[in-house]
């Protein structure tokens, strides 16, 4: 974790690879098509564990811990992951916004770092990529994405935010979120 990541929130997401990647659908919204399963901070895109009830904080995550599992205690966890959201602060993480996570759970596994809008609207995985922009940006990003389809440098996801904002503006501004497998 860099100096500068905040964690924003947490969630609970399936470690069940998702059939609905289909080879069309991996066509229109994957750079690196041959990847195992996808992780995003799109729920949308990474789907969360069946009948877990919707968050109650902004975007969809929870603020603490205590929070998810208390809302997932009735969930069979044997295909989930508990998952902690980071974001990027220009000055650095003010004392407000660092979640106290707890020696037991540590930082987490970094996954990778996502790109999506203020919303976690996948900007990487969820903004379908028309024939010629796949082409053309593939060369270039695809061999910058891990096995789960995320950056391993933040800066590539940042930079690739850049881009995503001018090819998709009417989502604009994206930004480069960490994602961090908890336990």
């Amino acid at each position: 974790m860099r100096n500068d990541e905040a964690t924003i929130g947490f969630d609970l997401r399936s470690t069940v690879p998702d059939p609905g990647w289909t080879m069309d659908r991996r066509t229109r919204f994957l750079l690196r098509r041959d990847v195992a399963s996808v992780r995003s901070v799109d729920p949308l895109v990474w789907a969360r564990p069946l009948g877990l009830p919707p968050a109650p904080e902004a975007a969809g995550l929870w603020s603490n811990l205590s929070g998810l599992f208390a809302a997932a205690h009735a969930l069979d966890h044997a295909n989930a992951m508990a998952v902690r959201i980071t974001a990027f602060e220009e000055d650095g993480p003010t004392p407000e916004s660092v979640q106290t996570i707890g020696p037991a759970l540590e930082k987490g596994n970094l996954l990778g770092y996502d790109v999506a809008d203020y919303d976690l609207l996948g900007g990487l995985t969820n903004c379908g990529y028309k024939p010629g922009e796949a082409a053309s940006l593939a060369p270039v990003w695809a061999p910058l994405l891990n096995k789960w389809h995320l950056f391993d440098n933040p800066g590539d996801a940042t930079a690739f935010a850049a881009v995503t904002e001018k090819r998709v503006p009417e989502h604009a501004p994206f930004y480069a979120y960490g994602i961090y497998q908890l336990g």
